[in-house]
């Protein structure tokens, strides 16, 4: 995959549980976050905006497919 982002870095929160599955699909580096630490996470509220309406709370991570991960722009 074509990305012009070499990582992400969440926060610990159980909706990133998934996300080995999300960067291996993405082919991209994926960080958490130390608690209280939000300096280290400066995309993540821009990205958790960004996937929402194509992925809502409490979807399944492990049933998305690559089509789908490569849809959501």
């Amino acid at each position: 995959m074509d990305t012009k982002h070499k990582a992400i870095t969440a926060d610990n929160g159980k909706e990133f549980a998934g996300r080995k599955i999300l960067a291996e699909n993405l082919e991209i580096d994926y960080y958490v976050a130390r608690p209280y630490r939000s300096w280290k996470r400066g995309s993540n509220e821009n990205l958790n905006g960004w996937i929402r309406p194509h992925l809502p709370k409490k979807t399944d991570f492990t049933k998305i497919t690559k089509d789908q991960v490569r849809s959501i722009k």
